[in-house]
Order: C-alpha cells, then structure tokens, then sequence
C-alpha cells in the first residue's frame, strides 16, 4: 500500500504552477485515469476500515491496481504527474468526476442496504406464516442459489469479459429457469479442434484451496476441474457421479445433489497461482475433440475459498 500512498502524494505536484510534466508515452485515457484514482481512494480508505478482511483476503492494493488495468508502476506515476500539471482545468474535472462517483456508489449503496432489509423483513413474515400453518420449511433464501460466482469473494473476478474462454461460449438461453434453481449457465463447445474450458482469473494463491462447481449434465457428461496450470485436470462423470485421473496430492469429490446435479470440487495446496479452470470433456480422457456449437455442460454455482486449519 505504500506505494500508492507514494502515488497520491505525487498529486502535490500540482501545487507548483511552474512544473509541467511532459505527456507520457504510453498516456492514459482521462475516464480510465479517472476510474485508477477512484480505486486508489477506495483502496486506501478500504485500508483504514478493513485492514483485516484485506489481509484475510490476500489482497495487496498496489498489485491489485497495475494487475487490473494492466499498467506498471512507472507508467501510473508519468500519467498522474501529466494530470495533475498539465491542466488546472482538467484536473479539477477529474477531481470533480471522483467526488461524484463516490456519492453515486453512495447512494446506490444505501438503496441496496434498504432493499436488503425489506427483503429480509418480507421472508421473515412468510416464515412466521408457515410456522404457524405447520408447513415444512422450504430453503429459498437468494443465498442458497446465488450467482455464478460470489461478486464480494477477492479472489475471483465475477466480469465474463476478464474471463478467458478457449474453443467455448456461456449460453444462457435455456428455458423455464425458474424450474431449476441451480442453473446458471451453459459452457458449450465450438466447433475447433482442441480443448473447450474456460479460465477463471484469480488473485496470487498461496497455501490450500477449494475449488467447487455445481454442474449438470447436458449434450456432454464430463468437466474437469483444476487450480492453477500444472499437472492434469481431474474429471468428473456427471452421468454415474464417479471422479476420474484422481492424484495423490489433490483431494477431488463429487456429491448428487437435486433435479440431476452434482457438487464437483478439488482441494490441494498450491504456491503463487493466480487461475482456476472448467473443462468440458466428451470422455474419461484429455483427448481434444471438436464441438458443434450446441454440446456443453450446464453449470450453477462456483465458488474458490481458502481452507483454513484449526
């Protein structure tokens, strides 16, 4: 964190009237550098707050950012430097922008806490009347079922687009989802010949993981499940719910769930990953094959955590 906090102390810079930094090479777009100092901000009040949960988390702030906007140290300081001198007018803008996007988030906080709360209060009613006329409880708390993957987890990035997609597509179009809780998606093959996965950027894992996903079979009966890149992925038969290529140092499950489901997970210890992978197979085998653009597997929800011994 120190070397952000070194960042926005370069913003001072902009108290001496005679500097003027000249245009960087590589010069980032003002909604983009708009959209670093926002974070930034936040990182460092977040750093303050919620030193623990960073820490938990593994989250290193400095890192975070040049990962995310795919920019190194020196780029970021040449860039603040030119904003921040260039133009007493453009930086008032960017500084206005900031400030304004902190009282969106605000209040878009704020509704999404009372909405939470009417929620809440509305499934409490529901729960006293089915108490009252004796019903068995049904579990359909949103947080039963949530999406794809956890948008507050640190370790995965829930935006599709920083996922990276080999030989495969999502395709949502499946109907009546309502009747199965459990979906989310489909991975579905294409028609190249090769391997048909997507990879699931994370940040830097060091020490013992979990990594499960709920799927189901459709066209195609198996996935396979990895973290990191070394070694083999361990296959899954969705249709007999047996686990395949099983290895020493790597603790693989597969446990029926309803409506056709299985819960597939891998646990192993890993040093300086920073990815998870899905498969989708047409065998027991690491065989490349060609889809059709209709073959896949669906799939609910996913979730990586780090394990932690008592």
């Amino acid at each position: 964190m120190y070397k952000l906090l070194l960042i926005l102390l370069l913003i001072t810079v902009s108290c001496d009237k005679k500097f003027v930094a000249p245009e960087p090479d590589n010069l980032i777009e003002q909604s983009v550098m708009e959209r670093i100092l926002y974070d930034i901000k936040l990182l460092k009040a977040s750093k303050s707050k919620s030193y623990k949960v960073l820490k938990d988390n593994n989250v290193q702030a400095d890192l975070y950012i040049y990962e995310k906007y795919k920019v190194d140290s020196i780029t970021l300081r040449q860039n603040i430097e030119y904003y921040a001198t260039a133009s007493f007018k453009k930086s008032k803008e960017i500084e206005q922008n900031i400030k304004a996007q902190f009282e969106t988030n605000k209040v878009a906080l704020e509704k999404s806490i009372a909405d939470k709360v009417k929620a809440d209060k509305t499934e409490d009613s529901i729960k006293k009347i089915e108490d009252t006329i004796k019903l068995p409880r049904e579990k359909f708390r949103s947080e039963i079922y949530p999406s794809l993957i956890d948008e507050n987890s640190f370790l995965v990035t829930s935006d599709y687009l920083k996922w990276l997609q080999v030989n495969s597509v999502f395709d949502n179009s499946k109907e009546n989802t309502e009747k199965d809780p459990y979906y989310k998606t489909k991975l579905v093959s294409n028609k190249t010949k090769g391997q048909h996965r997507v990879d699931i950027h994370t940040l830097e894992l060091n020490g013992e993981y979990e990594f499960s996903v709920y799927a189901k079979k459709a066209e195609l009966n198996y996935i396979g499940l990895r973290i990191g890149l070394k070694g083999y992925s361990i296959i899954f038969n969705l249709d007999k719910g047996v686990v395949h290529g099983e290895h020493d140092d790597i603790v693989a499950k597969i446990k029926q769930q309803r409506l056709g489901w299985y819960k597939c997970s891998v646990k192993c210890k890993v040093d300086s990953v920073s990815v998870v992978r899905i498969n989708i197979f047409k065998s027991n085998s690491y065989l490349d094959y060609s889809g059709n653009d209709v073959d896949g597997v669906y799939l609910g929800d996913i979730n990586i955590q780090e394990v932690t011994r008592r």
